[in-house]
């Protein structure tokens, strides 16, 4: 098409449409979050776009919980993208433990 624009098939697989880049950067507790989602998901072998993709296909068409999210996410402080592990105890705790990764695709080796 003399637009730029593309016409894909409604039964075509999303991982089988072109991709868009969407050039965002998240705070680092985020970015520590997906990876650590990422790496949970070590049998399913997915990649965080996978996993972002799957988040947004998954979010609520209602404009009213969708505002009550962002609302949510910018009230929201560091601790509160700690995933939740069980201490020594058997308690449940918050863990927010940053690391700086190098640039580029992640090693596919199991976590731990």
């Amino acid at each position: 098409m003399a637009d730029g624009s593309v016409n894909i098939r409604p039964n075509a697989r999303l991982d089988e449409c072109p991709l868009q880049q969407v050039n965002l950067g998240l705070p680092s507790p985020l970015n520590q979050r997906l990876n650590a989602l990422v790496d949970m998901l070590y049998e399913e072998r997915t990649t965080k776009r996978e996993l972002v993709g799957a988040l947004i296909l998954a979010a609520p068409e209602d404009p009213t919980q969708l505002s009550s999210m962002i609302h949510s996410y910018r009230r929201a402080r560091a601790g509160d993208a700690g995933l939740s592990v069980s201490n020594a105890g058997g308690s449940q705790v918050k863990v927010l433990a940053l690391h700086r990764g190098k640039p580029g695709p992640r090693s596919r080796r199991k976590p731990g």
